[in-house]
């Protein structure tokens, strides 16, 4: 029988290799002759990165920005060199994690962060940018986005 694993991380609990890790111990534990096959996945929250930097020979790029709340960041994205791609996890700037439990409010939060992230790829030659949305603490309609962009509301 063969087996393919494409789990995404337990929040809070364990990572996706800890994940496969378990799976393929219970599934070996139960049919030994299986055949396991996995795939690093992502729902593009905590940890998108981590997944598409498996797949792709895109590098670190260190960046400062700001958190959802607009204090100094410095934080990283993805960039391909060769296909000028650009892999950001809304997370790293605009996310939950970035947050104690009393400051998660989301009149006050924004994805500012992240669009000077989307601004310094657009500056070092990006012609596409792949943005995971998961594990943002805001719900302003990517308003700072484009306002890390230049738009004004």
């Amino acid at each position: 029988m063969h087996f393919l694993l494409i789990p995404d991380k337990f929040k809070g609990s364990v990572s996706a290799e800890g994940v496969i890790d378990a799976l393929t111990k219970g599934i070996l534990k139960v049919i030994p002759a299986a055949k396991i096959s996995t795939v690093m996945a992502s729902d593009g929250g905590d940890g998108f990165l981590q997944a598409v930097s498996q797949y792709t020979e895109a590098k670190a790029i260190k960046t400062q920005t700001v958190d959802p709340l607009g204090r100094e960041l410095n934080t990283s994205y993805l960039f391909d060199e060769v296909s000028k791609h650009a892999f950001i996890e809304m997370a790293k700037a605009s996310g939950m994690v970035l947050l104690e439990s009393s400051e998660r409010n989301p009149l006050y939060t924004s994805t500012y962060g992240t669009g000077l992230q989307i601004l310094d790829a657009i500056n070092k030659g990006a012609k596409a940018i792949y943005i995971g949305l998961g594990g943002s603490a805001t719900n302003d309609g990517g308003i700072g986005i484009a306002k890390a962009l230049g738009y004004f509301f």
